[in-house]
């Protein structure tokens, strides 16, 4: 395995040499690669394709969605945001639905 820091975790740097602020979207990134870290500590791989190889097969959602006479909506609940915090206080995304 290579040594040295992640692409999130070398230094950005800007046209004149400078030292770059983060993104948002740096941000995000490394925020998931501390997450993944954290994970892969807590459970290790085996573990988790052992417990996929049990899991049932999942809905065939396609030919649900080509039934030609029913109404078909994929939504999402979006309840916030990197870049903008909190959006909804949506307790029941279910209930939404309905």
């Amino acid at each position: 395995m290579a040594e040295g820091p992640l692409p999130s975790q070398a230094a950005r740097f800007d046209a004149e040499g400078s030292e770059a602020p983060m993104t948002v979207l740096d941000e995000i990134v490394a925020g998931v690669r501390e997450d993944l870290a954290q994970r892969e500590a807590a459970t290790p791989l085996a573990a988790v394709k052992e417990r996929a190889a049990r899991m049932t097969e999942a809905k065939d959602c396609v030919s649900r969605l080509r039934v030609s006479d029913a109404v078909t909506v994929i939504a999402e609940v979006k309840r916030s945001s990197p870049s903008r915090g909190s959006l909804a206080s949506i307790t029941d995304p279910a209930a939404l639905a309905l």
